[in-house]
């Protein structure tokens, strides 16, 4: 796997936003009311979110995988997992390209 650990931004607050911009709600500890200031600590497998930046993500992932394995600038068509292997994605490219992936990540 990917330790990200190194990588993590933390945050305590999220804000959920509609299409037109406006807060549909908000979460995250800065809102449950319990003093979780300096003496917060953070640890490896905290069970809490990470938040890094889209561009370290690539580069850590990048870093993992053989050259190659990444398909950049496809246009999805549908995916599914796949019957006789529920740990397979099936990815089919808009091109008409099938994949049979572990991963599938979209932005």
């Amino acid at each position: 796997g990917i330790d990200l650990a190194a990588d993590d931004a933390p945050s305590t607050s999220h804000y959920t936003f509609d299409d037109k911009g406006r807060v549909l709600g908000v979460f995250g500890e800065a809102f449950g009311g319990k003093d979780t200031g300096k003496e917060r600590k953070e640890c490896k497998n905290s069970g809490r979110f990470i938040h890094i930046p889209r561009q370290v993500l690539r580069r850590r992932i990048l870093e993992a995988v053989r050259p190659g394995t990444i398909r950049w600038n496809s246009a999805l068509e549908g995916f599914r997992t796949s019957k006789k292997n529920p740990k397979v994605v099936k990815v089919k490219l808009a091109g008409g390209d099938v994949i049979d992936a572990a991963l599938l990540v979209g932005s």
